[in-house]
This record gives structure tokens, C-alpha cells and sequence, in this order.
């Protein structure tokens, strides 16, 4: 994995090219090496701007290597001022976090769409349509925002008069609040969902524009984005009860039986064929043996009767 950095001139320094970062990887036998990262410095023709490379090599897993990667380009964040050309850990992470993110937002509209239904109020349900057109930006407006509230806001922002924010706080508690997701979820149903709806809307947004994060930002979007589809996926199956098909089931079991006769007797016949095999095999080689002895027995007759 690599760290690329472009430097300006006026940016770069010596410091940079004397950097190095150690770290420790285990081998073969659990032996532990202290190893130095690889540092490539290549300056852009015709300027006095340089390229700096940084590279990690000899670890057992990615997200290993994508760790210490990722403190590295932490610690020169804080240090130096320069350009990011290359973050492989952040690829890496970007990488792993996709595929959460998308089954994320599969299950939300899956959930949505069944709560939705078990709903009786029309206006709701008109809302709760084609969301696959819809980004999370528009999801949240669409659940988390009143607009009856936001205009009562407005207007009691707009009265005249002087309000201290104490004031402006209380006079705004005392508004009705009712949001999509009030109705058709729950206002306590669903609280991982709801309480970081727009950290996963901001996580989503860094994965699917490729943005650099770092290990403590990968850490935190994976858990969050596991732990929400979790609680979809669960509230989906405490709603979908699919009952046993009995005719189906009695099918089955049936199919079952036949194809079991059916091996039955194949195998019996199999059997059938080998022990009359062996059989015939065991006779031909008693008449046989008894056939030789009983030539052996004629031939020492005739032979003590012409000694006679």
C-alpha cells in the first residue's frame, strides 16, 4: 500500500525526506521484525515541486497494513502542509465500507415500504413512494421534518418583540412536532436510526464520493452502518410472519419418501448383484476344486490297478 503527497516549493522541506516510520510484522514461527517504511521522493521536471511516496510492505492482512497506513498520513496531516494525490488505506476502507452502505440503504427503503403499508393515513402514504429516486439528503427531509412545524417556527421568530434565547427555546417546546417517522415507525421505535440518521447520510456521502477517512472514521462509520441495517433487518422480521405452507409441506415430505424408495432400491439391487456375484464365484470354485480332486482320485485308481 502507498502514500502518495505532492509538496510544493515552498513546502517542502528536509524534514520530509529523512522521514521514517517503523512498525512491527510477524513471520514465519511468530518471529516479530521491526521494519522501516520505504520512502521515494521524485521532484516534477521544471519546478521545484516534488512528489513523495511513502510504501508498506511484508504484513499479514490489508487492514493491518491499511491502519498504519493510515497513521502515518495522520501524523504528516498534522506536521505538513501538501497536496493528497494517493490514500490506499482510505481506498481500502472506502472499499469495505460500500457494500454496508448500500445494504443500508436497500433496507431502509424495504422497511419503509412495508411500514408504510400497515399505515392508514393517505397523506403519509403518498409520501412513502419511488424512494429509490430519492437520496438520503431527501430521505431525512422526508421523515424527520414537519413542515407545519417549521413554519410555526418562522412565524414565532417573526413576532415582535425582544426574546432572549431562553425565551425563544420555551416559546418553540410548546410547538407540535408530528413527523413521517413519528407516524409510520414510531417515536421510539428505530432510536439508532433516527438519533444518527445524518451521520449516516454524511458517511454514506464520504463512501460513495470516494473521500479520504482515516482508521478511527472507518471504525466508527462500520459499526454505525452494522448496527443500523441490524435493527432494520430486525423490525423487517418481526413484521414478515410467513406461515408454513402445509400442502407444500406434505409435497415435500412426500417427494421426499419417493426419492428415498427409489435410492432404496437401487442400493438393494446393487447388493443383489454383487452377493451373486460372490456366490457364483464361491461355487465355480467348489466344483471346480471338487471336480480336480475327484480326476486326481480316478487317475491314482487306474494307476494302482495296472501295479496290480
Amino acid at each position: 500500500m502507498y502514500l502518495e503527497y505532492l509538496f510544493l516549493k515552498d513546502d517542502f522541506n528536509d524534514q520530509i525526506s529523512k522521514y521514517t516510520y517503523e512498525y512491527q510484522v510477524e513471520s514465519k514461527g511468530n518471529i516479530t521484525r521491526v521494519l522501516q517504511s520505504k520512502l521515494k521522493i521524485a521532484k516534477l521536471s521544471d519546478s521545484e515541486s516534488h512528489v513523495v511516496i511513502i510504501e508498506l510492505q511484508n504484513f499479514a492482512s490489508r487492514e493491518e497494513e491499511a491502519k498504519h497506513l493510515s497513521n502515518i498520513d495522520t501524523e504528516f496531516s498534522k506536521k505538513y502542509k501538501f497536496t493528497l494525490l494517493r490514500n490506499d488505506a482510505s481506498a481500502y476502507y472506502n472499499q469495505k465500507l460500500y457494500p454496508l452502505a448500500n445494504e443500508f440503504e436497500r433496507q431502509l427503503r424495504r422497511f419503509l415500504y412495508i411500514k408504510n403499508a400497515l399505515h392508514t393515513g393517505d397523506k403519509v402514504k403518498k409520501n412513502i413512494e419511488n424512494l429509490e429516486s430519492k437520496d438520503l439528503g431527501q430521505i431525512y427531509q422526508l421523515l424527520f421534518v414537519d413542515d407545519d412545524f417549521c413554519k410555526n417556527v418562522r412565524t414565532k421568530m417573526n413576532t415582535p418583540g425582544v426574546f432572549s434565547r431562553n425565551e425563544l427555546l420555551k416559546e418553540i417546546d410548546k410547538l407540535n412536532e408530528t413527523t413521517t417517522w413519528d407516524k409510520i415507525v414510531g417515536i421510539k421505535d428505530l432510536s439508532v436510526i433516527k438519533e444518527n440518521f445524518l451521520d449516516i447520510k454524511d458517511y454514506r456521502n464520504d463512501v460513495m464520493h470516494a473521500r479520504n477517512i482515516t482508521y478511527e472514521e472507518f471504525k466508527r462509520q462500520k459499526s454505525l452502518f452494522e448496527e443500523t441495517t441490524k435493527e432494520l433487518n430486525d423490525a423487517v422480521n418481526s413484521l414478515l410472519k410467513y406461515p408454513v405452507n402445509k400442502e407444500h409441506t406434505e409435497f415435500a415430505v412426500e417427494s421426499l419418501y419417493e426419492g428415498m424408495k427409489v435410492i432404496i432400491s437401487d442400493v438393494q439391487y446393487a447388493l443383489n448383484l454383487i452377493a451373486a456375484q460372490l456366490g457364483m464365484s464361491y461355487m465355480e470354485h467348489y466344483f471346480s476344486s471338487n471336480k480336480t480332486d475327484e480326476v486326481n482320485s480316478y487317475n491314482e485308481t487306474i494307476s494302482n490297478s495296472s501295479d496290480s
